[in-house]
């Protein structure tokens, strides 16, 4: 693409329609890794596509090619899970016992302050965070298939790590063996991955909006009572503008009512 044909900025919308096309979408383990990269995005671009036809999101849906979509959820998928790390590191440091908007809070400060830049995308980490599919991404993400199949095995045998490690390093098996052996159970990993999406999905239709809802106003307090101070400038001006935007979507609502 072009720098004429560039698409504008993703909007809020656009971002979670994207979330909820990749949480709609399964992989199909019945074909190659290459081909199945290739196949998972076009289907995610299609349903992403119907999503934002629904909402009316899109005027010009030419602007959102596939490799696009890519690039996008690879922000998206990079950026939530540095901040669901940031949000598991303070609740460990306080043992659990800090309330949801303080380790909300918390975790946003300390992704401004490790990455140099504020978190943006809490609209993606309120759809995804729950959700079984992101939680097994996120969990394999950056493991290559051998080092995922392990930890599926250890997880279904309950073994320990040190006996895992001692396999892995004295089995004498021939290497073609333990590959056969590592695609077979990957397979059945992503077969145990699709049956709990379809469950999610018959689920997710009678409580999402309702999650969704409640999880934004906890972000919003958050975000209403975060400490600016110490903050860069960028980070700064931006948590000003979402704290305005927080307040005129409160003064909306409560006209409404």
């Amino acid at each position: 693409m072009t720098a004429s044909k560039r698409g504008h900025n993703w909007s809020v919308p656009e971002d979670e329609a994207l979330c909820l096309a990749w949480l709609n979408t399964s992989q199909d383990s019945s074909v190659s890794a290459n081909e199945r990269g290739h196949s998972l995005y076009d289907r995610i671009h299609e349903s992403f596509l119907e999503i934002c036809a629904e909402k009316k999101l899109l005027r010009n849906p030419a602007l959102r090619a596939a490799t696009g979509i890519k690039a996008r959820w690879h922000t998206i998928s990079k950026n939530v899970s540095k901040f669901t790390e940031c949000l598991a590191q303070i609740r460990n440091r306080h043992h659990r016992s800090i309330s949801p908007e303080d380790a909300i809070k918390q975790a946003v400060a300390l992704f401004a302050t490790t990455e140099k830049a504020p978190f943006t995308l809490m609209h993606c980490h309120i759809l995804l965070q729950n959700e079984p599919k992101w939680k097994q991404y996120h969990t394999v993400k950056g493991l290559n298939q051998k080092r995922a199949a392990t930890e599926f095995v250890d997880t279904t045998r309950d073994s320990s790590e040190s006996d895992d490690a001692g396999s892995a390093s004295g089995s004498g098996r021939p290497i073609g063996q333990r590959a056969a052996k590592a695609r077979k159970l990957v397979t059945r990993f992503e077969k145990h991955t699709d049956l709990q999406m379809t469950i999610a999905a018959q689920e997710r239709a009678a409580y999402m909006k309702q999650k969704v809802r409640a999880l934004t106003r906890m972000a919003n307090h958050a975000i209403m009572s975060m400490n600016l101070e110490g903050l860069n400038e960028t980070a700064r001006e931006y948590y000003l503008l979402e704290q305005q935007r927080i307040l005129n979507e409160t003064r909306k609502q409560a006209k409404r009512n």
